[in-house]
């Protein structure tokens, strides 16, 4: 069972992603939604490294650090990468990505996050 904090965190990149497309009106009518069917945050624990956490679309994947929002390393689209810095560097984002890695991923060392499984 995911804390409250994993569901906030996966509802909010959800609607977050959702509202970057329907802002821009090339964008929401070329939307693929399948795209986003199988996006996985991972937050996982490791003693020495700084707070971070990898997302994976489709077959891509790329790290960022909690903290700043900062690509670390990865092959995301660009559109990709810039959604989600912005979602990540969101203060209310950030403080439930590191209370998830500082609490959950800690206990478990891995929390995995599928936001639009519910979908």
């Amino acid at each position: 069972m995911k804390s409250k904090d994993a569901v906030r965190a996966e509802n909010s990149l959800r609607e977050f992603i959702l509202e970057e497309y329907s802002d821009d009106d090339n964008e929401r009518d070329r939307i693929n939604l399948y795209k986003y069917k199988g996006l996985t945050l991972t937050i996982a624990w490791e003693a020495n490294v700084d707070p971070n956490f990898k997302v994976g679309i489709l077959a891509f994947e790329a790290s960022f650090k909690i903290e700043t929002g900062q690509k670390i390393e990865g092959g995301l689209q660009d559109y990709d990468v810039s959604v989600i810095q912005k979602w990540a560097k969101q203060s209310v984002n950030k403080t439930l990505l590191m209370r998830v890695w500082m609490n959950e991923a800690r206990e478990k060392k891995e929390v995995k996050l599928k936001p639009f499984d519910m979908m």
